[in-house]
């Protein structure tokens, strides 16, 4: 009886192993086929990627700057070469290619990974110093690795892994590439309707509106009872400079995705009918000055505005701070003045001021308590384009101290911005605290870049 038992174990333990051979048998080819299948899907990609003779556009949504577009040619040893439009930050870089490198990695869904540092990294450093209008820590909140959702009519369309931010990848023509390598991507940028020598004014049902575009976001701006209101959304300029809309504006009960360029300025079509958006020396909604209609006289630039919504200006801005930062700390015995804001005094008629406030730092931090401020005051000129042209010569306020001629010297940076040159005051597409931010924008062929702040309540 106890050999039967015996037997019967040894022959329920074979029984059991035998199954369990039998299961994994079964199972094998199962995950083996599935990971031959991504295999071949993966081929499949990076055959199309590589393949591609002018190489690939790409779109890609950040959390904080916008749409951003890049060219980018595969190669079959993994490199991967790019142009992008950053031109806010890296304008010297608009004709050059920079080589990375790319795979395709076999994850829940094929993923495209850039995985050594691009220029598609520079939209997610945390170091404000490289990221430009990015946060520290975070950047732009963009990704460098994105699933592929989806390959068809020579599209990718991807999500990245870390912010869930959209992007797109289509087939570059012979004529887009040329104009890449010519510098077109950062040009388009620069060719968006708030960086033009005026403004761009249309009406619509009895209602007069300001077209408010800096490439990535578009807005249309009206006046209610005296208050600016703005509808925007992300957008993107095309290579023959006509505005798409990531999700459309609304007018009325029609939906705007597209304004077409056009030999006076753009248009755009309301249910068949096209409605002129023409150039004007004087948009809808007036940003300074003495009229009933102006909504404010002073406007503020402070640093977080600095990071996230300026341009080349930034670097101007961060020359002053340090100079006049390190001298005062130096020299002055008692902390160093730490540049948190300029501020536009628009004094009438025909003067401005440009107010520097600084913080007193001491024993290793901002002493709020200690506030210190000093304005150099310009003449102005508005000229019939509808800019404003400061004087060369300026006085300083208040004046008298032994110390003028030092912090005059730190503050040369900016005071040279302004100083001789033509700008235009226009509105940003984005509306901060009830009120909208509004752009000083150089009116000439220069690359100082853009200042952007809010009015001063």
């Amino acid at each position: 009886m106890n050999n039967m038992k015996s037997i019967m174990k040894i022959f329920a333990a074979m029984c059991l192993v035998m199954g369990v051979a039998a299961s994994c048998t079964r199972e094998e080819p199962v995950a083996n086929e599935g990971n031959m299948r991504v295999q071949r899907q993966i081929d499949h990609y990076n055959a199309e990627l590589t393949g591609a003779e002018y190489g690939w556009i790409a779109e890609i949504n950040t959390v904080l700057g916008g749409i951003h577009t890049l060219w980018m040619g595969f190669d079959d040893n993994g490199k991967v070469n790019m142009y992008f439009d950053y031109v806010e930050y890296y304008r010297e870089l608009e004709t050059t290619k920079y080589e990375s490198s790319y795979r395709i990695k076999p994850m829940q869904l094929p993923t495209l990974s850039f995985d050594t540092y691009s220029f598609l990294s520079i939209f997610s450093d945390p170091n404000q110093l490289n990221n430009g209008a990015g946060q520290a820590g975070t950047g732009l909140g963009a990704d460098f690795e994105y699933e592929i959702l989806d390959y068809k009519n020579d599209v990718f369309t991807l999500v990245g892994l870390k912010n869930s931010q959209n992007a797109t990848m289509r087939k570059a023509t012979q004529k887009e590439y040329e104009a890449v390598a010519a510098g077109s991507l950062m040009a388009n940028v620069d060719n968006a309707p708030a960086y033009q020598p005026c403004y761009h004014t249309f009406s619509y049902k009895g209602v007069s509106y300001d077209l408010v575009s800096n490439g990535r976001s578009t807005g249309f701006m009206s006046l209610d009872g005296g208050s600016a209101v703005l509808q925007a959304k992300g957008s993107m300029v095309d290579f023959d400079g006509n505005i798409v809309m990531m999700e459309p504006l609304v007018l009325g009960d029609t939906e705007v995705s597209y304004i077409a360029k056009t030999g006076t300025g753009y248009s755009i079509n309301m249910g068949g009918e096209i409605i002129p958006v023409n150039r004007s020396v004087e948009p809808v909604v007036s940003l300074y000055g003495n009229q009933p209609k102006d909504l404010y006289f002073q406007l503020l630039v402070s640093n977080n505005m600095q990071n996230r919504w300026s341009s080349e200006y930034f670097f101007t801005y961060r020359q002053a701070l340090q100079n006049i930062f390190n001298w005062t700390l130096e020299n002055l015995g008692y902390g160093g003045y730490y540049l948190i804001y300029t501020k536009l005094n628009f004094y009438l008629p025909g003067e401005i001021g440009v107010e520097c406030g600084h913080y007193l730092y001491q024993n290793g931090e901002l002493n709020t308590e200690s506030f210190v401020a000093f304005e150099f005051r310009f003449d102005i000129t508005k000229n019939t384009d509808g800019s404003l042209t400061f004087s060369n010569d300026w006085i300083m306020y208040p004046s008298g101290n032994p110390d003028d001629a030092d912090i005059i010297r730190c503050m040369t940076p900016l005071i040279e911005y302004y100083a001789g040159n033509r700008f235009f005051v226009k509105s940003w597409p984005v509306i901060m605290a009830g009120n909208p931010m509004v752009a000083l924008i150089p009116a000439d062929n220069r690359e100082l870049g853009v200042m952007v702040g809010a009015p001063v309540e």
